[in-house]
């Protein structure tokens, strides 16, 4: 009875494989219809995967025959049902085609970064046969956005290894940043080619005792490359006496991205010196963001004798500059080492709206410090810092009095009156005898000399 039913499933195994061969074949085909019809290369990995799960000949010969078409989209749709049969054969051609075809790599780099471990060895072998350094870039680069212990111990091979990349290879590596790597990065300082990243990463993943070491590269350096990095870590680490000597140092500096960056970070750093040296960066506008952060900074104090010097921000027109003097392409790579607490600030002005919205800021702080509400317009500032007696770019209450402008010397002489204590010119005639009968001329002169005695224009220089 046994043998019966043995035979009998057998005679049933051989009438249905036929049937579900051919059931494969037309699930197959079912499939690259769909996959050829799909658009997106989103639909067609997903449509891939669905192939690659038949597990048969058939389909892996029909997932590398849409890998090599010449449609890209087809490649790198199918790419990800290759990538699903976990084929060591198949596995070697992913990782070639990867790096020979940069169309390919925005659509598969984060399929790939998920098997960073099982691509590592293909990686190591193809960085070992190119002599390509931007078929190197980007195997570092895919390596460097993997993880674990064989990934970093192959990124530090690279970073000693006295070759043309091995700053791609310890940007790659800081981009994991942990805490650990200190001891390792601390080495690295010394080495002149690896000196300014390596700064620049230890400023954020060090700690107070490398205070010393930093404090000594900025004050010996005139490099922003290094001056920088030792910022961040004055402003994590340092003492309010080093902070502010820093900042003072960093506010003659010839290089805006420093003066931008420690506005920026000493935001609550202040004394008399100090305002008086923000106030000169910020009366240049065409030191765009600077001039803005240094403003900000400014606005701090609350005070109306700031204002003159912040409105120099409103006349600042947005650049769309990825750099300026001093760093070249170098910030914009370090972005993920240890600069990201003021990059994030200074990013806040690289587009236009957002630069805008600073000034917009900026007008509302300076609104309620002067108590009148305006918005970030330079000539209407200008105005009102002219009519409070205060000296803007070289512009005075005293000048305007003998402007050749009538309507200009009309708001000179209510401002001076005002500002001498009388409502209205009738009232000072009231109380000024001797101003009662004099011409205009010698009104002007009048109010002049008696604005100089009361001490106008303020802030004169």
């Amino acid at each position: 009875m046994k043998i019966r039913a043995r035979l009998c499933s057998l005679c049933i195994l051989f009438i249905l494989l036929p049937a579900l061969s051919l059931l494969a074949q037309t699930r197959e085909a079912s499939l690259k219809k769909r996959f050829l019809e799909e658009a997106f290369v989103d639909g067609k990995s997903k449509i891939a995967r669905e192939i690659a799960a038949l597990k048969t000949p058939a389909a892996r010969s029909l997932l590398e025959e849409l890998f090599e078409s010449d449609d890209s989209w087809d490649s790198a749709g199918s790419f990800f049902g290759l990538l699903a049969l976990s084929d060591p054969a198949l596995d070697v051609k992913l990782a070639q085609r990867y790096v020979e075809d940069s169309s390919l790599q925005g659509f598969v780099k984060d399929a790939l970064v998920g098997e960073s471990a099982r691509f590592l060895p293909h990686w190591k072998r193809l960085y070992a046969a190119s002599s390509d350094d931007f078929e190197r870039r980007d195997i570092i680069d895919i390596v460097g956005a993997g993880s674990g212990e064989e990934t970093d111990a192959y990124l530090i091979q690279l970073v000693r290894a006295k070759s043309s990349l091995r700053i791609d290879a310890l940007q790659a590596y800081a981009s994991k940043r942990r805490k650990g790597d200190a001891v390792f990065v601390r080495a690295l300082v010394a080495d002149p080619e690896l000196k300014v990243d390596a700064l620049a990463l230890l400023s954020g993943i060090g700690s107070p005792e490398d205070l010393a070491l930093f404090e000594k590269e900025f004050f010996s350096s005139a490099d922003p490359r290094i001056r920088l990095p030792a910022l961040t870590a004055f402003s994590a680490w340092a003492g309010k006496e080093l902070k502010t000597k820093a900042f003072a140092a960093s506010l003659e500096d010839k290089d805006e991205a420093l003066r931008e960056s420690a506005c920026l970070l000493f935001k609550d750093i202040r004394n008399p010196s100090l305002q008086a040296q923000a106030s000169v960066v910020a009366e240049d506008p065409t030191a765009i963001y600077a001039c803005l952060a240094a403003a900000e900074y400014l606005a701090g104090y609350k005070s109306p004798d700031i204002i003159p010097s912040c409105i120099h921000a409103f006349k600042a027109e947005y650049r769309n500059e990825e750099r300026r003097i001093g760093f070249g392409d170098w910030l914009a790579n370090v972005i993920t080492l240890g600069l990201s607490s003021v990059l994030d600030q200074q990013s806040r002005s690289r587009s236009k709206s957002d630069f805008n919205a600073r000034k917009s800021a900026l007008a509302v702080s300076l609104s309620t410090i002067a108590k009148r509400k305006m918005g970030a317009d330079y000539p209407e500032w200008e105005l009102w810092c002219l009519s409070q007696g205060y000296s803007v770019a070289s512009r005075n209450i005293i000048q305007e009095l003998f402007s050749s402008d009538p309507d200009a010397r009309a708001t000179a002489n209510s401002a001076a009156i005002r500002l001498l204590g009388f409502s209205t010119e009738a009232s000072m005639q009231k109380y000024k005898p001797d101003y009662a009968g004099l011409d205009s001329y010698q009104k002007a002169l009048y109010l002049a000399k008696a604005l100089r005695d009361a001490g106008y224009p303020k802030g004169f220089r």
